[in-house]
């Protein structure tokens, strides 16, 4: 549990004509700390009711709805009642208003109004269990029933229930559009590159792993972003090609086809054409968006040709299982090739690896 020597809660005075106080004595179940109070502002029109920022002498541990009394700095005299909203507070200096009183309002509500506002206010961060129990003390079968419920409503997407992490629906929209924007800027920049590797996109925003791949592939999905081998453009680019470029993009795959695997180098044909490496990997993914080549995961470019002939010759075989030694005897591959090839043939779904062998589907 935090200690905060700051917490944000909703008080509200016995008589509802009283005068703001700032010095008080709070009343918990097991202490009565000196606290002063910061008013932020009246909660809507409820006379005597207001959001304040409790400034306590000394840490105390503290949850969402733990209710206490106010009293006057002696002791003696109950001025009303309070609980806590927000555990720990910020600093008041550094607050937004108008970010906060919506905030607090959620928290003010129901179970999963707090909830709902809590996952909001940690944006593209996502809460995660551990967030969520220091800060209520509701318990990990009502945290997921209240989050179910939230998916349902389209409020949040619940990205793991063991522990529960969860995010805003409204998060990962801003998200997406920050992402499409980035990716958009940086064609601007690079004409003549592809798109941006996903892991760019990674390190560009302070985002978790796994809102940053989901918030990708609803972009994907959407038709918002073109995802090809690790690396994101917007659906309608294109790089700017010259005839030059078309004439190069020619004799590339001129030089696959004849290459075959593995004897034709990245480093042959950025030579043979004097290309940047920029310029070469654009000119290579026009090749695989154009279906004229694949590419292995070991990084190997094939002529798409190839590797249909490879394909074909697996499903005439009347083979229904092959070893690495058949693949090689069929294909005149050493080792060295095979197990790429046969790894993306897995990845084409034309082939399940199984043990020591591999099943032609």
């Amino acid at each position: 549990m935090n200690h905060s020597a700051a917490f944000d809660a909703l008080v509200s005075f016995s008589d509802p004509l009283q005068p703001e106080v700032f010095a008080v004595s709070l009343v918990f179940p097991a202490s009565s700390p000196p606290a002063s109070f910061h008013y932020y502002a009246p909660r809507g029109t409820v006379p005597g009711h207001f959001f304040v920022q409790a400034r306590l002498n000394a840490p105390l541990a503290v949850k969402w709805m733990d209710s206490f009394e106010i009293m006057d700095p002696g002791g003696k005299t109950r001025l009303g009642w309070g609980v806590v909203l927000n555990p720990v507070s910020a600093d008041p200096k550094r607050v937004k208003l108008k970010k906060l009183i919506p905030f607090l309002n959620g928290l003010a509500g129901t179970e999963k109004d707090m909830l709902r506002a809590f996952i909001a206010e940690k944006g593209v961060q996502g809460a995660q269990e551990k967030d969520i129990s220091d800060f209520c003390r509701l318990t990990a079968k009502r945290l997921e029933t209240l989050s179910r419920e939230l998916e349902e409503e389209s409020q949040v997407r619940i990205l793991s229930f063991s522990p529960l992490f969860l995010v805003s629906r409204a998060g990962l929209e801003f998200l997406g559009d920050k992402i499409a924007d980035f990716v958009a800027l940086f064609h601007g920049k690079h004409p003549e590159t592809r798109g941006i590797p996903l892991e760019k996109i990674q390190a560009r925003f302070n985002a978790h792993p796994k809102i940053i791949s989901l918030t990708v592939k609803h972009l994907e999905r959407d038709g918002k972003l073109r995802i090809s081998n690790g690396i994101a453009s917007l659906p309608d680019f294109e790089i700017p090609l010259t005839t030059e470029d078309e004439e190069i993009l020619g004799k590339m795959e001129t030089m696959l086809l004849r290459g075959k695997l593995g004897t034709v180098s990245l480093g042959e044909i950025q030579r043979e054409f004097r290309l940047s490496s920029e310029k070469l990997d654009g000119l290579l993914s026009l090749l695989i968006e154009r279906k004229k080549i694949v590419q292995s995961q070991d990084g190997f470019f094939l002529h798409s040709r190839w590797v249909d002939d490879v394909v074909r010759k697996l499903r005439e075989s009347g083979k229904r299982r092959l070893t690495v030694a058949d693949f090689k005897e069929m294909t005149g591959l050493t080792r060295k090739y095979a197990i790429p090839l046969l790894e993306l043939l897995d990845s084409m779904g034309v082939t399940r690896r199984k043990g020591s062998v591999r099943e032609i589907l």
